[in-house]
């Protein structure tokens, strides 16, 4: 997929109510994903977050992730390059300032010296060159202490992973995908370090509209939290800060479905 296409794939307000409505609609996988990594959220933020003076929302698109961590910060800003997503996140998140930008193209837009910025759904599906172009731009803002979390909703290996590459093979396209390794090199180039990662889905998400949510969810947690199935998880949520700061924090931490 070129740049400019990707850049372009949200902005119709069709494509935006499709993600608010069926994407994360009630009831869905992607939803009960997402109880999950609420509860994820919550825990990085309690234990690595010592400051919650601002905070950052890149690629904020209907408001889930800007609504929802927003309420610990004093001052909210989430940016994204769709009016038709950021007129969903209005709802959603009604303390924040919403800027629509790039900020790979203009990083003024925002501010900077941030203590957490978030950025999810994104990265899986950029190219490689925006990849590197935002983890550097988010990396930039970040403070000395910052924290920036992001996730990768179909890592490599997984067995979500695994069954879109059979169904890829049959109807000749190529769904993206990532490894915690090629990850971790993204992170590394832009002056970043993991210090943790969380994970979930080790049960391809299909699953959970036939187990049910919770029930779904249970077990997942449950099989997460093995040392070996734990990396195996499709969606992956990674907590980085900057190289050489805070030392005294451990330089990778894997707490996988936690």
């Amino acid at each position: 997929m070129q740049e400019k296409e990707y850049r372009e794939v949200f902005q119709t307000e069709a494509v935006a109510r499709l993600y608010h409505d069926k994407i994360y609609g009630k009831s869905t996988a992607d939803e009960s994903i997402w109880k999950v990594e609420q509860k994820q959220l919550e825990d990085v933020i309690s234990r690595l977050v010592s400051r919650r003076l601002r905070y950052l929302d890149f690629a904020c698109g209907t408001g889930r992730v800007i609504g929802f961590v927003g309420e610990h910060f004093e001052s909210v800003q989430g940016v994204d390059i769709s009016k038709s997503m950021l007129e969903y996140a209005k709802t959603k998140a009604p303390k924040a300032e919403l800027i629509c930008g790039d900020i790979t193209a203009d990083e003024s837009i925002v501010g900077g010296d941030y203590d957490l910025i978030t950025a999810f759904r994104f990265f899986l599906n950029a190219q490689d060159s925006l990849r590197y172009a935002v983890m550097k731009a988010l990396a930039d803002k970040l403070a000395p202490d910052g924290v920036l979390v992001f996730n990768i909703h179909n890592s490599s290996p997984s067995l979500l992973w695994f069954q879109n590459r059979i169904t890829d093979l049959f109807l000749g396209r190529k769904k993206s995908s990532m490894s915690r390794d090629q990850v971790a090199k993204l992170v590394e180039q832009a002056g970043l370090r993991v210090l943790e990662t969380k994970s979930t889905g080790v049960i391809p998400k299909w699953i959970c509209m036939i187990l049910r949510p919770k029930l779904w969810r249970s077990l997942d947690s449950f099989l997460s939290r093995k040392c070996i199935l734990g990396k195996m998880g499709s969606h992956v949520i990674y907590v980085c800060g900057r190289q050489g700061a805070n030392p005294d924090r451990e330089k990778i931490q894997v707490m996988d479905g936690r």
